[in-house]
């Protein structure tokens, strides 16, 4: 029984509702629009429709009824990715266009599972339309929408996602690399369905299990991209900024032990609040303490007086960020920052318990 299971499509589909789960929950705060309902329709329609194919083998003496759920489903999906390449090529969309996309899809979805009882429903168990020799029409009409549909549809899909890579590389490249996993994954799939569905419409023979061999590959590029696309950027973005919390720690202790401002560190923020929250109060201390010299120091300098508390309260003593070398953009500031923190770091090893405290808070 268990062998009968593709267990890639069973997974794949799991992590697929899990994403349309997670999804819900993260944007229900959030405005519904067309794109989170067409992006949670589809993941949905994916989770239910692979669950389908991994089980087909089970429910093929079923009146063949998971073959049908799994060919009737996919025109909601692509008719779903069509909704979401619409959002994506228009800010608005136009409600005729949108309205042709939803019709279209629904007449496919309609003409596969009405194709299903005279076409294969009654035929012996089957895990795929392959097996019907010689198919009647009812499997070749069938066959032909279903093959065709997917093509037209990924193509649209494949035409977006690659116009977006180039411009995403400079900004996103997470995101860049998620859309190239789901454009492979639909140049697979489309690879797939003008192979096995002309063969079958021509009537040329073919090893249908070597030519159905990837499709999981290919799935799980799309599914891949797809948690990519939703989680990447954020998951990156935190683990950049724990790292240049990390390269601060010591020089915001500093900050937070010298200033006599209230700084209210203790609270639970994410960790990119946090690394901002980290610039502002370093920021704040450079503006307002000040330092005993009358020349411009190095940052090397300024990091041991700074290690050292030698801070001054005389009003005409220069403050730190003016002991400092010039800085004329927000950029060198920066830049500035994570230098004198740079030097903090190598003045002065060991553990810092204010330090854990500000990282952990």
């Amino acid at each position: 029984m268990l062998n009968k299971v593709n267990w890639i499509f069973l997974v794949l589909a799991a992590f697929s509702l899990f994403l349309a789960v997670e999804r819900t929950l993260r944007l229900k705060e959030h405005r519904a629009t067309v794109n989170h309902r067409a992006m949670n329709v589809a993941l949905i329609t994916l989770g239910v429709a692979a669950s389908a194919y991994g089980t087909m083998m089970l429910t093929a003496a079923f009146y063949n009824f998971g073959l049908a759920l799994w060919h009737g489903l996919l025109g909601i999906l692509i008719g779903a990715l069509e909704v979401i390449v619409l959002t994506l090529r228009f800010e608005q969309i136009p409600l005729r266009t949108l309205r042709r996309a939803q019709l279209r899809s629904g007449l496919v979805t309609l003409v596969l599972f009405s194709t299903w009882p005279s076409g294969f429903a009654w035929a012996p168990p089957i895990s795929d339309l392959t097996k019907i020799d010689p198919p009647n029409p009812a499997v070749i009409f069938h066959i032909a929408v279903f093959h065709l549909y997917i093509i037209w549809g990924l193509l649209q899909l494949l035409r977006v996602t690659f116009s977006r890579v180039p411009r995403e590389f400079g900004r996103r490249p997470i995101s860049a690399i998620a859309l190239i996993m789901v454009g492979l994954g639909c140049i697979g799939f489309i690879g797939v369905n003008v192979d096995l569905g002309g063969s079958i419409l021509i009537g040329v023979h073919q090893e249908v299990a070597v030519i159905r061999a990837p499709t999981g590959t290919f799935l799980g590029l799309c599914v891949g991209g797809a948690g990519l696309l939703g989680f990447g950027e954020r998951i990156w973005t935190a683990i950049i900024a724990r790292y240049r919390l990390w390269q601060l720690s010591r020089l915001w202790e500093i900050s937070v032990k010298l200033s006599t401002a209230e700084l209210r560190f203790l609270m639970q923020l994410p960790a990119t609040a946090k690394m901002q929250r980290a610039y502002i109060e370093i920021s704040d201390a450079l503006s307002t303490l000040r330092i005993d010299t009358d020349r411009q120091l190095t940052v090397k300098e300024v990091a041991a007086l700074l290690l050292r508390g030698e801070t001054t309260e005389d009003r005409s003593a220069p403050t730190v960020s003016q002991a400092l070398p010039p800085r004329t953009t927000r950029l060198e500031d920066l830049h500035m920052i994570h230098a004198l923190a740079r030097e903090c770091r190598r003045g002065r090893s060991g553990r810092h318990t204010l330090s854990s405290t500000l990282l952990r808070s």
